[in-house]
Formats: C-alpha cells, structure tokens, sequence
C-alpha cells in the first residue's frame, strides 16, 4: 500500500512524462493564442512565433507572423 505522497509523486512524475513541447496546429486557424516568442508544430514543422498571433487566427493571412526554427533539436532542448 503507497501513501498519499507516494500516490502524488508518481501522478507527478507521469505528467511530467507527457508534457507537451509544443502545441500541434491542425486546422486553417490557430486554435490558441500565442505570444512572441511561444513555439508550435505545423504540418510537421516546428515554428517560433514572431509577432503575437490571436486565437481564431487564419494561418494564411498570418504566415509573416512566425519563423521556421532553424536548428530543431536545441529549440526543442530550450522550449520548457
């Protein structure tokens, strides 16, 4: 039997496990604001946003808002 600690150590320990780096956008709209700075997956591509971008947002129309980041895995060391 496991106490109460112990019980929250390990839920602590499994969310940490399925943190996300960054959101995945799927459809033609952001599904979330984001600020300058804040990074998100498009289309498989990891992007780093350059000017704020608001929710509801049309991808098209925005496209000068966010940078493909260029060297992928230490922008993903630096995301949390």
């Amino acid at each position: 039997m496991h106490t109460f600690k112990e019980y929250a150590d390990l839920v602590k320990k499994e969310h940490a496990l399925n943190k996300t780096i960054a959101p995945n956008e799927t459809g033609t709209t952001a599904s979330k604001a984001y600020a300058v700075g804040d990074h998100f997956i498009r289309n498989g591509i990891l992007y780093k946003v350059t000017t704020a971008i608001a929710s509801g947002a049309t991808w098209a129309n925005i496209s000068s808002s966010y940078t493909t980041e260029k060297d992928i895995s230490s922008s993903i060391q630096n995301l949390s």
